[in-house]
């Protein structure tokens, strides 16, 4: 049986609920919005755009292969991107926190990942009429990003600017890849910045082993639900084809190290807890930390090699 793309990326991002005492009955419920969370949303938001903007025109542009014009076409999709507040709290949502839509790899049953596909907005998300017109008319120029009101209210402004570099580093991502119009784009540079022993598992395998074995995360509910969710990204990296979700989501966690290259250092001399990074630094570190390897961390010039494209190829998206 296919699992749709547009699908599984609900199920996915299901992984990241939290655990509720009180979750809602059956029926629909609609929350009013906190104004102070707006206001704190909307600032992240611009100061999240504004620190992936500012690395983009830092990059290394002879290293990394990139363009200026897919530079500045990368930008403009950024500066794009419609966050929109939802206040729309549904089963099918239950436990996301934030969502980003944009362009991607890979057909809508997953079979063909060498062509360009666009994200499909669910219809229970109370996106606002001429917003998703617009993007289903262009979604590569007019990203969204959504953020889920319901389990943000306890969040710190640090947290949901954590949340937002996090999707905005998607758009950024999906958009410099749009240019290289290559399927496999990062996947060996992500390869390598990652450890080996498990690329010969299976996903349980993969599971089991970092959970059970490997001694650098606590086993409980909340746990086994991100490492299976992590361990589905590693595998899908060593799928032939590699997964998009997989390549993607673990490049956005490595692309983190790039804002706290100390946490590098931290690894490199014994520390290996997933709860110290999450709390020295964030989750994305957190979570990548559980697939460096112990006997050959990746140098910071490594990390750098992330965002890289083909200048060959790269030509502007929003002509």
């Amino acid at each position: 049986m296919h699992v749709k793309i547009s699908d599984l990326r609900l199920i996915v991002e299901r992984f990241l609920k939290e655990q509720e005492d009180n979750w809602l009955g059956d029926e629909e419920e609609v929350i009013s919005f906190t104004p102070d969370l707006k206001d704190k949303i909307e600032k992240a938001f611009k100061s999240t755009k504004n620190t992936i903007i500012d690395e983009l025109k830092k990059s290394d542009t002879a290293r990394q292969s990139i363009s200026d014009v897919s530079v500045n076409s990368a930008i403009n999709i950024i500066n794009n991107t419609y966050l929109h507040i939802s206040s729309v709290a549904d089963q099918k949502l239950k436990g996301i926190k934030a969502a980003a839509y944009h362009s991607s790899f890979g057909d809508e049953k997953g079979d063909n990942r060498d062509i360009i596909h666009f994200d499909k907005i669910p219809e229970i998300i109370d996106l606002p009429s001429v917003i998703r017109e617009k993007y289903n008319k262009d979604p590569k120029n007019n990203p969204i990003i959504v953020m889920f009101e319901l389990y943000l209210h306890n969040l710190s402004y640090e947290k949901i600017e954590e949340l937002l570099l996090h999707e905005v580093g998607h758009i950024k991502n999906s958009a410099i890849k749009a240019l290289s119009n290559d399927s496999n784009f990062n996947v060996n540079e992500v390869k390598k910045a990652l450890r080996k022993d498990l690329r010969n598992g299976s996903r349980n395998q993969i599971y089991e082993y970092i959970l059970r074995h490997d001694g650098r995360i606590e086993n409980n509910k909340n746990t086994q639900e991100l490492v299976y969710r992590l361990a589905l990204y590693y595998s899908g990296l060593y799928e032939d084809p590699p997964d998009n979700l997989g390549v993607e989501e673990l490049s956005v966690r490595l692309t983190a190290l790039k804002r706290e290259p100390d946490a590098l250092e931290d690894f490199k001399s014994g520390k290996r807890k997933y709860s110290y990074f999450a709390k020295v630094y964030n989750t994305d570190i957190a979570d990548i930390m559980l697939f460096i390897d112990e006997n050959s961390p990746p140098s910071i010039e490594t990390i750098n090699k992330i965002v890289m494209t083909n200048t060959k190829k790269a030509k502007s998206v929003t002509a």
